[in-house]
């Protein structure tokens, strides 16, 4: 690997606190990132600051029913989003490309197998990387575009949780996986190097995007967001909704105008322990269309409006029949609320 691409690359990491966020000039001109939902069928939007859920839609396929999310990443020259979906009763993972203004999914293929996460290289050409259940197990895959046929290109370390991103910069992959494991795959020989880790602790990655400036923002479990650099550093940012990518998109190119977005400013009390949920919209009417009510299958559970004069809506954990529903976690518009009995 030439000089440029020294794993061990030298650079100050702003410190990001949860409280009091001081955020880069990169961050700060950054808009939002595309995330999606890894235990639900939504693409969200992401505040890159906080790891906040700005708000989110849910995805759908004509002909199947997506139960979540798998891998994200958009082509660096149009903005289209790719992702690979869970179907319900399919096999293999599905790859799709997204519209982020209606959330409909159109189908490219399946992969046949456990693929979690996408990227793309600078010259547009799509990779995925399988997971511990994957075959080849922890593999870096060029993806054929057209049909979704996989060709096997470098053997990584397997670990739980895998993570990818591309540095267009320095025209490589950095790999996260396991607990504080990274790697750079070099593009043009597919050599692997591992990358010292310091910093705040992680472990199961779930998404990695790269942000510019030898920064990536990175999605961990327990709900993590951080910030980590080139070489190695990782910084804790928030923590953010269950996500399996994360992915820069073009939010200003002729956007056309898209449906109602369930956004939510704040639900309480959460949890919810019987009584009432009282929730207050932001970023649209709200009588303008109703806020919807999921559960962790995807499942419409209730459908809520029109506002109080005030703007709140309330819900008191019934179903559409009036039903109390079970306890459990259940989507509304960004957030998650948990019901407890």
């Amino acid at each position: 690997m030439p000089p440029a691409r020294n794993l061990l690359l030298a650079g100050a990491l702003i410190a990001i606190a949860v409280a009091d966020v001081v955020s880069s000039p990169a961050a700060e001109s950054l808009g939002p990132i595309y995330s999606i939902g890894r235990t639900s069928p939504y693409l969200l939007r992401i505040d890159p600051h906080d790891g906040a859920c700005i708000d989110s839609i849910r995805i759908t396929l004509p002909g199947q029913f997506p139960t979540q999310g798998n891998g994200l990443a958009a082509h660096p020259q149009t903005g289209e989003l790719w992702a690979v979906l869970r179907l319900i009763a399919v096999e293999g993972r599905e790859l799709v490309t997204l519209d982020p203004w209606s959330g409909r999914a159109t189908s490219v293929g399946n992969l046949g197998t456990d693929v979690s996460a996408l990227a793309f290289d600078h010259d547009g050409v799509l990779y995925g990387l399988t997971g511990q259940s994957g075959d080849p197990t922890a593999s870096l895959c060029r993806v054929d575009p057209t049909n979704a046929e996989m060709d096997s290109v470098a053997a990584l370390v397997s670990g739980r949780g895998h993570a990818l991103a591309y540095n267009p910069e320095e025209e490589f992959f950095m790999h996260a996986t396991g607990e504080q494991q990274l790697e750079l795959v070099d593009l043009y020989s597919f050599g692997v190097m591992s990358l010292p880790v310091s910093g705040y602790s992680w472990s199961s990655p779930k998404a990695l995007t790269y942000a510019g400036d030898d920064r990536y923002y990175f999605a961990a479990e327990g709900s993590l967001f951080l910030v980590l650099d080139g070489s190695g550093v990782c910084d804790s940012v928030g923590v953010t909704r269950p996500t399996k990518g994360l992915a820069l998109g073009q939010w200003t190119v002729d956007a056309p105008p898209g449906p109602l977005r369930e956004t939510v400013l704040r639900a309480w009390p959460n949890p919810l322990r019987g009584g009432t949920l009282r929730i207050e919209l932001t970023g649209t009417e709200p009588a303008s269309g109703p806020l919807r009510i999921f559960d962790v299958h995807g499942r419409l559970v209730r459908e809520l409006g029109p506002a109080a004069p005030d703007g709140t809506v309330s819900w008191s954990g019934r179903d559409g029949a009036g039903r109390p529903v079970p306890a459990g976690v259940y989507f509304l518009g960004g957030r998650t609320i948990v019901v407890l009995r």
